[in-house]
């Protein structure tokens, strides 16, 4: 499940964040519930029953399944799924969980998660709200990712603002999420975050901006194919191998090379898109 792996995605990153720089990680989701909110509040205390609406226990119980290390992998995944099926009638308990800023962390996440794959109106109006309020930067970053997987173009302007987020992660997810609405408006504003002062970290470019060129990519707009040119000659190789699969995407264009290795494709294929690049321009100036 996609929400399994983007939430997997954010441990490595977590603890290398201190160092402002971040892996592409792999692994397991919910085997960590260790994360607290940034100002490290202990968890709030459960409600009292008779507070509790039915829909909002069976809410709480899921949760409590996802939350529980001793808990199988298959078992969380189900209990996901029943929090998703109650549709609306889930919405106001994961809304209040999403807002307590001393809920556990796990839990805050998989409401976010759960509001984008239930959806709606309301859904979309909880989810941008915290996105603009939120100040714990993972709760920013599950904000968008649920709003990614509803593919909402409503929330452009919201996306676009993040690129320039404090938090490295959030602005990467944000750039993510532009790419994949592929709403060419986007260029513009991914164009200038590429080149970001807060996007390199002494002198060295952070992986943010692999992501910024990823999403040039997807969108498959002409009018990024100078500004991916312009990436073949970037300090950081990532960015420009990211550069000739974005180039490759938007022009339908490939070139052949003998290679034994990706960075010896790469660097046999630069050449080639810079000469294309004198040939074409004029088509995409």
């Amino acid at each position: 499940m996609g929400w399994i792996r983007s939430f997997a995605a954010l441990l490595p990153v977590l603890s290398l964040l201190s160092a402002a720089s971040a892996a592409e990680p792999e692994s397991p989701v919910l085997d960590v519930v260790k994360l607290k909110p940034a100002d490290g509040s202990p968890a709030a205390p459960t409600p009292a029953a008779a507070k509790l609406t039915d829909a909002d226990q069976e809410v709480l119980s899921a949760l409590a399944v996802i939350s529980d290390k001793s808990v199988d992998q298959a078992s969380k995944n189900s209990a996901f799924g029943r929090i998703v099926g109650m549709d609306e009638q889930a919405i106001a308990r994961l809304e209040a969980v999403l807002r307590d800023g001393n809920a556990r962390f796990d839990q805050r996440w998989v409401s976010a998660r759960a509001l984008g794959k239930i959806g709606g109106k309301p859904a979309i109006k909880i989810l941008r709200s915290v996105l603009e309020t939120d100040k714990f930067s993972m709760i920013r970053l599950a904000a968008i990712e649920a709003l990614k997987d509803l593919n909402d173009p409503g929330s452009f302007d919201d996306f676009v603002k993040c690129l320039t987020d404090d938090a490295l992660v959030v602005r990467s997810a944000a750039a993510d999420a532009l790419g994949t609405l592929g709403d060419a408006r986007a260029v513009d504003p991914l164009t200038k975050a590429l080149d970001r002062e807060d996007n390199f970290y002494k002198g060295r470019s952070l992986w943010v901006r692999r992501h910024i060129v990823a999403a040039l990519g997807s969108i498959e707009s002409r009018s990024s194919v100078k500004v991916l040119i312009k990436a073949l000659d970037d300090v950081d190789p990532a960015v420009k191998g990211e550069a000739v699969s974005a180039l490759e995407r938007v022009t339908k264009v490939t070139f052949r090379v003998p290679a034994s290795t990706e960075d010896e494709r790469i660097s046999k294929t630069l050449p080639k898109w810079k000469s294309w690049w004198q040939e074409n321009k004029k088509d995409y100036l």
